[in-house]
């Protein structure tokens, strides 16, 4: 890799001040220096927190506490509508993203009683938190819409779905809002069935948004009805999944004053279908051929414009607002997940029957290409989306996405003894191959999920940056001689924990990994047992008798030759088997 190369690729590493601030020192990792050509330069071990962490807990009763002492800062900017984890069970300040809200007549869009207050709180958070990095649709259009009780940009449909996740999200700041999240849920698929008929650009961020409650809620089942339901409605409105020419000849239909909605609307629903087909690789999942031929949305109030994007300015006639929460990620995860459209009409949407593993169908060339394209986007990006020590979390999520999707480019081959060492040959160092440029990316990952978790509040209450979790897992149960990998598995099961009171999609998760560890020997059934009870203690859900589904993959490995029974649900379901067992071989053992 050329000096170059290691230059515009630091821009996605995190910020040595932020590993220094959660307490880590300034040693060399051997595995930067072993490539330092080849490879971003990485950053150092937290090797005494480690250590500390490692004496603070008891011998058998491991620690789900934080390892860094550090106290979770804003990094956001004006968001004390957010509340703090320290103070959970407290009303939040009366503050909003969009101090429009604060003019929310809530009672002319729902028959649920709840105060224009909070829902305009539950509506604040959802905008601040997982719409930068969403993007479904015109957060200043729907605002405007929502408080002046219009229905162009904004609809029944569309703000139940948004109070249905919003809630899951809130409860983490506000228990009393859990008792909110199945009335919305159920007001919204009854809504649905009356407005799925219509192609408007409402419902279809409804659906998606739907798609993405139930995934949190544990009703993965009804995941890919909602999702291929937001596809094909997107599809038959020409927004994706058309021929150019034809998608072209109608997008040049669609009104100047539609125009920002549909580009959002169009690379919204876009993006999250590219992400669940390479993150969550379910079964059944539909792949758009095409992406979107409109220009990717970006605020006129950006600093940066975006290199060789097309874009467009969603400056309206009307009035429009700062939105400070959204920032610049959107516009760019555009373009990213552009990239990865590639990878995942090649790794999986050509490889669906009869199946076979990605090493055997596709080449080291094409990962090494599409490798190169991130590399080039990261050689893009401005100065706000460089992380630094007072980057919003969107920021930070972004470059969690990033290095797990390298690690999902690589990770077919680093199985294969001769594949992992092919050499990248637009690289100039020998020792250039998918396993180095896998391991690297690895190592920045484990670093920003610690950083996330040490340093930002909204690592509690959104999910979308989960599959860096189940990632950092799957991978330090690959190699348990590394010493570090009981550290990184503890942050990977804290971070559900955390998760747990908003969705209870993450008990399911961190049970999965403990049925994963448990399988190898890692760990023993008692430590195994604390560690599941912890993790239940968190859910707000009283109800045990309501199955939560997950059909997404969490065995990385496995999933390349056994998609089925490298699913989540199946892996969590033979818990008790083997906490039974490891419990036995120990006793037989003594």
């Amino acid at each position: 890799m050329s000096s170059s190369d290691i230059q515009h690729f630091r821009k996605i590493l995190p910020a040595e001040a932020d590993l220094e601030s959660a307490g880590t020192t300034a040693t060399t990792s051997s595995s930067a220096s072993a490539h330092a050509e080849a490879l971003p330069t990485s950053l150092p071990y937290p090797s005494d927190t480690l250590e500390e962490s490692e004496r603070s807990k008891p011998q058998k009763e491991p620690s789900l506490v934080r390892p860094f002492n550090t106290p979770q800062t804003n990094l956001m900017g004006p968001r004390a509508f957010l509340g703090s984890p320290e103070d959970s069970n407290r009303t939040p300040a009366l503050a909003y993203c969009d101090e429009r809200l604060r003019d929310l007549d809530v009672t002319f869009l729902t028959d649920i009683i709840i105060s224009n207050e909070l829902a305009a709180r539950i509506i604040s958070q959802y905008l601040a938190t997982d719409h930068p990095l969403l993007g479904i649709f015109d957060p200043d259009l729907f605002v405007s819409d929502l408080v002046r009780h219009r229905s162009r940009f904004c609809s029944r449909f569309l703000v139940h779905t948004v109070l249905y996740w919003g809630s899951q999200m809130y409860s983490a700041i506000d228990e009393s809002v859990y008792h909110f999240i199945q009335p919305f849920g159920d007001e919204a698929e009854s809504l649905w069935t009356q407005v799925k008929s219509s192609d408007t650009l409402s419902n279809l961020a409804g659906a998606q948004l739907l798609s993405l409650a139930f995934l949190g809620h544990g009703k993965d089942h009804f995941v890919l009805i909602y999702l291929a339901e937001a596809s094909r409605m997107a599809t038959r409105m020409c927004l994706f999944g058309v021929e150019p020419a034809v998608a072209l000849s109608k997008t040049n239909e669609i009104p100047q004053d539609m125009r920002s909605a549909s580009c959002y609307a169009a690379w919204g629903i876009f993006n999250w279908t590219i992400l669940t087909s390479l993150f969550y690789q379910q079964p059944g999942l539909e792949y758009p051929e095409y992406p979107p031929v409109l220009p990717i949305p970006v605020r006129s109030n950006q600093t940066s414009p975006l290199r060789n994007f097309s874009e467009v300015s969603t400056t309206q006639d009307h009035e429009t607002h700062t939105l400070w929460y959204m920032g610049e990620t959107f516009a760019y995860l555009c373009k990213f997940w552009q990239i990865l459209h590639g990878v995942t009409i090649v790794y999986h949407k050509r490889n669906q029957e009869p199946f076979r593993p990605v090493n055997e169908h596709v080449s080291v060339e094409f990962a090494e290409r599409k490798y190169r394209e991130l590399l080039a986007l990261a050689d893009t990006l401005p100065s706000s989306l460089i992380h630094s020590g007072d980057s919003p979390h969107h920021v930070l999520i972004f470059h969690l996405w990033f290095h797990a999707a390298i690690l999902d480019i690589f990770r077919p081959f680093i199985e294969h003894p001769v594949a992992r060492q092919s050499r990248l040959t637009t690289f100039s160092s020998s020792e250039s191959s998918p396993e180095a440029a896998f391991r690297a990316s690895l190592t920045q990952l484990k670093r920003l999920v610690v950083v996330y978790r040490s340093k930002y509040q909204s690592s509690e209450h959104t999910i979308l940056w989960h599959t860096a979790l189940i990632y950092v897992a799957n991978a330090v149960l690959q190699d348990t001689r590394d010493p570090e990998w009981h550290f990184y598995f503890l942050q990977c099961v804290s971070g559900y924990e955390s998760l747990r009171k908003s969705y209870r999609l993450a008990e399911v998760v961190g049970r999965a990994l403990l049925s994963m560890t448990l399988r190898n020997g890692d760990i023993s059934g008692t430590e195994a047992r604390e560690l599941l009870q912890r993790l239940k203690q968190k859910g707000l859900d009283n109800d045990t008798s309501d199955r939560i589904r997950a059909t997404f993959m969490g065995d990385l490995e496995l999933a390349m030759t056994n998609p089925r029974q490298a699913s989540v649900e199946n892996l969590a379901e033979q818990f008790e088997d083997m906490a039974l067992w490891q419990e036995f071989t120990n006793t037989e053992g003594v």
